[in-house]
């Protein structure tokens, strides 16, 4: 996985809120919102798509865009690091597939994102006073 900044993630939130939050629920927002990020990209997005189909090298892969190497293989680079793909070397090739369980990681953040049953900010504030 990439490794950002704490900063970059918790810049707006209070400090007294991040301090309830566990190590382990702050490393899940990291982990989930950087698996989100690299599936953000439309052209991740795309090359996620081809590989739900099977398995595809590089060299299929350009067939689909007109990038660069260099720009492919960053793209990929991404994937790979936010655990969404998977390599396998088939003789000279390098076959690249969709990891499943990081596919499912990155569902399951966000099913926990919107459907309460995560952290669940909320509950660290306080209702107005009815009048």
């Amino acid at each position: 996985m990439k490794k950002f900044v704490q900063r970059s993630y918790y810049g707006g939130l209070r400090e007294s809120v991040l301090e309830q939050l566990s190590p382990e629920e702050r490393r899940d927002y990291q982990d989930g919102a950087s698996m989100l990020k690299a599936l953000g990209d439309p052209q991740r997005a795309m090359l996620v798509d081809a590989l739900s189909c099977r398995p595809l090298c590089v060299y299929e892969m350009q067939q689909l865009v007109s990038w660069s190497q260099a720009t492919l293989s960053h793209h990929l680079k991404t994937l790979r690091e936010n655990g969404l793909v998977n390599t396998k070397r088939k003789g000279k090739w390098i076959y690249y597939s969709l990891n499943e369980d990081g596919i499912a990681a990155a569902k399951d953040f966000l099913e926990r994102l919107t459907n309460g049953s995560g952290v669940c900010l909320s509950d660290y504030v306080t209702p107005p006073e009815e009048a």
